[in-house]
């Protein structure tokens, strides 16, 4: 497979912001580790809820693993992220009053994955973001970068084809920021995976082996 990602030329329009993409066109490759960036509001989010399939585009193509996704329906849709894309947002979206091994159980329980093979992939998961100590912990004792930390461990549980991450590194200091890029690297090249970052933070997109600029809509 030459290209996990293919979009060609998306446009976006939100009611009240006028056309947030306004044509762009994105090839990601297995094991590229991509970032987007750009200023606030240029649209670097809107592209990547394209690609995770939560909003539909004005117009345009997208390919992804070989599938047309824009032709799924919507129960299809979700199957297809389910089965093959990770999500890390700028929220966490962590279950506060479980554990920490319970939030990283849970997109193995819906993927139906047997009980006895959950907790070495959970443990792995863990291992990979430096919180393999804090398994029995609660969601609601972690701090805010340990709740990001649990946010990607979830993310990366299922073994995706494709990560997309919104501004990771928001809530990590400078050590856990480095940390988590060398691990994003060693996933790309161990893996296979397709990491597409957005980011603000021109020291983390250094670590990506392609960077796009969005400006207005559209790649500069």
């Amino acid at each position: 497979m030459k290209h996990v990602i293919t979009a060609r030329q998306l446009k976006k329009s939100y009611a009240g912001m006028g056309q947030v993409l306004k044509g762009v066109d994105l090839t990601v490759t297995p094991g590229e580790f991509v970032a987007v960036m750009g200023p606030s509001g240029c649209g670097k989010s809107t592209l990547l809820h394209l690609l995770g399939l939560l909003h539909s585009p004005d117009s345009g193509s997208l390919r992804m693993l070989d599938t047309d996704v824009l032709a799924l329906a919507a129960d299809e849709a979700t199957m297809f992220r389910r089965d093959h894309v990770g999500f890390i947002l700028q929220s966490n979206n962590i279950f506060s009053h479980t554990t920490v091994y319970e939030n990283i159980e849970f997109p193995l329980a819906c993927r139906a994955v047997p009980r006895p093979q959950r907790r070495g992939l959970v443990e792995a998961a863990l291992a990979a973001v430096g919180l393999g100590h804090k398994m029995s912990a609660w969601g609601n004792s972690l701090s805010g970068g340990e709740q990001q930390r649990v946010a990607i461990a979830r993310a990366l549980v299922n073994k995706p084809r494709i990560v997309l991450a919104d501004e990771p590194t928001g809530a990590l200091d400078n050590a856990n920021s480095r940390a988590l890029m060398e691990s994003f690297r060693h996933i790309c090249q161990r893996d296979n995976v397709a990491i597409v970052m957005v980011t603000h933070d021109s020291g983390m997109a250094r670590y990506c082996h392609t960077v796009y600029t969005l400006e207005d809509g559209v790649f500069v």
